[in-house]
């Protein structure tokens, strides 16, 4: 019911090239069809910013940038700051004409301790093709796009899962600020995978494992998360709600 399977260079190519974030923008840019005055007027940015962007100067943006950027260039947020995730995320059918579902792991780790930064190298390095009846079993009963696969690095959130363990990703949930569970984010020029709770100041970053301590995240922050998504589960079955 389960294979995994490398990706080939033609299936993964516009991850490897496009390590720097002058990359993304400029490939976000073409395969929008705007020009570069075009992004600046659509962005409420210096037509001098999106030449830094593009030339390489700016090596790496804030989230309130990050987000006005990727919407005006209909892309993934995450992917832009990060290159992770899909540019287009849930442009595919969530299942193959052969039965199968895909789920994409990508060469990131979401830190469980302290946060880590994301390596300009990082990019789609497997796919797991399981069948629809084993992913309606131990993933979703609703089978659609947006699930990808990355890795937990640390032990803060221990017992809930473990350094280590591959985490199922529901993409499609951006919204920290309606439901508690465990997230992957970016924050602060970290990537998290933490358990959220809903305060009245904002959001409570928390790990599990209580020898670490909890962070907040308030709600006016001038550098809000950028998520990534929801982790609903690992791939030893455990659900986190």
């Amino acid at each position: 019911e389960i294979t995994t399977r490398l990706v080939g260079s033609e299936m993964c190519i516009r991850d490897r090239v496009m390590t720097t974030l002058a990359e993304r923008v400029r490939y976000a840019l073409e395969d929008r069809g705007i020009t570069q005055t075009q992004l600046a007027r659509m962005t409420g940015f210096s037509p001098a910013s999106v030449n830094n962007w593009l030339s390489g100067e700016t090596k790496s943006l804030k989230a309130e940038t990050a987000n006005k950027i990727a919407q005006a260039l209909r892309v993934n947020a995450v992917w832009l700051i990060t290159g992770v995730g899909e540019i287009h995320p849930h442009q595919h059918d969530a299942i193959d004409q052969d039965g199968t579902v895909v789920l994409k792991r990508f060469d990131v780790a979401a830190s469980c301790g302290y946060g880590a930064f994301p390596s300009e190298s990082e990019s789609q390095v497997e796919e797991l093709v399981v069948s629809e009846g084993w992913f309606r079993e131990n993933i979703s009963s609703a089978i659609r796009p947006g699930y990808q696969l990355i890795t937990a690095r640390g032990d803060s959130m221990e017992p809930t899962f473990a350094d280590g363990d591959i985490l199922v990703i529901d993409t499609l949930e951006k919204n920290m600020d309606r439901r508690d569970g465990c997230w992957c984010f970016f924050y602060e020029g970290q990537l998290y995978a933490k358990r959220i709770q809903i305060m009245p100041s904002g959001l409570m970053a928390i790990s599990d494992n209580h020898l670490y301590q909890p962070f907040p995240i308030p709600s006016n922050s001038p550098n809000p998360p950028i998520v990534f998504g929801r982790i609903v589960k690992s791939l030893n079955k455990r659900d986190f709600k």
